[in-house]
C-alpha cells in the first residue's frame, strides 16, 4: 500500500522529461564543406570551414554559441500555467507576453519571477512575491518594478482572445548565461554509432518542442 502511494505521488508530482535528438553529417573539403543536418522534425544544409568531429563538438558546446541560441529563441524568458498540482510550461502557447522597455543588458542578467492573473479583457493582477508586491494593472500599461520596466500584452489563438479565460501565468526571467549553462549540462554530443562523419546531438528537457527548437537553432548558429 505504501509503495503504491509513493508511486502515485511520484507520478503525480514529477515533471516528465523528454529526449530529443538531431543528426549532423560533417563532409570534408572535397565535398564542398557541406554538412547535412537532420534534426528531429525537419532538415537543413549547413556549411562548415572546420570539418572534424572534435572541432564541431567543441564549437557546439561552447558557451558563446549556446548563449546566442538562447537569445535568438528568447529562452531566458519562460511562461508557466499554474495548475492544481504543478505548473506546466506554456512554450509558444502562453496567453500573454512580457515586453521589456529596460535595456537588454539588464534584462539578460536578471533573475525574476512574476505571477500574472487576468481579471478581464483589459486588466490583470501582478504579483512579485520577492518584493511582496500585488497590484492591478491594465494591458499595455508600463510597469516599473525594481530595475525593470515592462508591459504585459495578450495573445490570441487566431480567432478568439484567450487572455481573460486564462488562469495564473508564472513568468520566469533568468540570466542568459545561467540558461546557457543549463543547456550545456543537458547537451550530449558524440559520433553517431560507428560513423566517422556524423554527429548525434541530444538533449533531455521537460518541454520537447523547446528542445527541438534549441537543437535546430544550435546547428544554424554554428554555421552562421
Amino acid at each position: 500500500l505504501i509503495g503504491g502511494l509513493i508511486a502515485y505521488l511520484y507520478n503525480r508530482y514529477t515533471i516528465p522529461q523528454y529526449w530529443s535528438e538531431a543528426s549532423m553529417m560533417i563532409l570534408n573539403e572535397n565535398e564542398n564543406n557541406m554538412a547535412s543536418a537532420l534534426p528531429s522534425g525537419g532538415g537543413s544544409i549547413l556549411t562548415f570551414n572546420e570539418n572534424t568531429l572534435d572541432n564541431q563538438i567543441v564549437t557546439l558546446r561552447s558557451k558563446r554559441l549556446v548563449q546566442e541560441v538562447v537569445l535568438e529563441l528568447n529562452h531566458n524568458i519562460s511562461y508557466f500555467i499554474e495548475g492544481n498540482v504543478i505548473a506546466t510550461e506554456a512554450y509558444k502557447s502562453s496567453p500573454l507576453l512580457i515586453q521589456f522597455i529596460t535595456p537588454d543588458s539588464i534584462v539578460h542578467n536578471t533573475t525574476k519571477t512574476f505571477f500574472v492573473t487576468p481579471v478581464s479583457d483589459t486588466e490583470y493582477t501582478l504579483v512579485d512575491e520577492e518584493l511582496d508586491y500585488k497590484s492591478s494593472h491594465r494591458i499595455g500599461e508600463i510597469v516599473a518594478l525594481d530595475e525593470l520596466e515592462f508591459s504585459i500584452i495578450p495573445k490570441s489563438d487566431g480567432v478568439n482572445p484567450i487572455f481573460r479565460s486564462s488562469t495564473t501565468v508564472q513568468i520566469n526571467i533568468k540570466p542568459v548565461d545561467h540558461v546557457a549553462g543549463d543547456y550545456i549540462s543537458r547537451l550530449e554530443i558524440g559520433p553517431k554509432g560507428k560513423a566517422k562523419d556524423i554527429l548525434s546531438l541530444s538533449i533531455t528537457h521537460p518541454e520537447s518542442n523547446k528542445s527541438r527548437d534549441f537543437l535546430n537553432n544550435l546547428m544554424v548558429q554554428c554555421n552562421a
